[in-house]
């Protein structure tokens, strides 16, 4: 269930806005903000993700996803993530917050059949 307005849930916003506003970077997947901005706001972390990187990202508000990462965050993660979407070039949308639960890892032929594209984005961060 999403607690906002309809309204609210139909506006766009770029990734700049995102990052003067909650703080956090233009670029990243997940954001933390500076502590001057989490006392403005309460807002501790956020997501970005897009249909390139993770094509089975909810598509919209409050749907279900999947979101693949080649690394264990789950000691970072408190339970939820408030998500934004990225729907266009700099149109990102507001999702909800979510549910983060660690998953097996894929087999084989699992990530043998995801898109290029989700697997070279793993395989950078796995390298980073």
């Amino acid at each position: 269930p999403i607690s906002v307005s309809a309204d609210f849930l139909s506006k766009m916003v770029t990734r700049e806005f995102l990052a003067a506003i909650y703080g956090g970077n233009p670029q990243g997947t997940f954001q933390k903000p500076r502590k001057e901005k989490i006392a403005e706001h309460g807002i501790r972390r956020f997501m970005c993700l897009n249909l390139l990187h993770n094509p089975h990202a909810p598509k919209v508000p409050g749907a279900p996803g999947l979101f693949f990462y080649s690394r264990d965050h789950s000691d970072e993660w408190d339970g939820t993530e408030i998500l934004f979407f990225r729907h266009d070039t700099n149109k990102w949308q507001y999702m909800g917050s979510y549910s983060l639960t660690l998953c097996k890892s894929l087999t084989k032929d699992e990530w043998l059949a995801q898109p290029q594209e989700v697997r070279v984005f793993c395989m950078i961060y796995f390298e980073l």
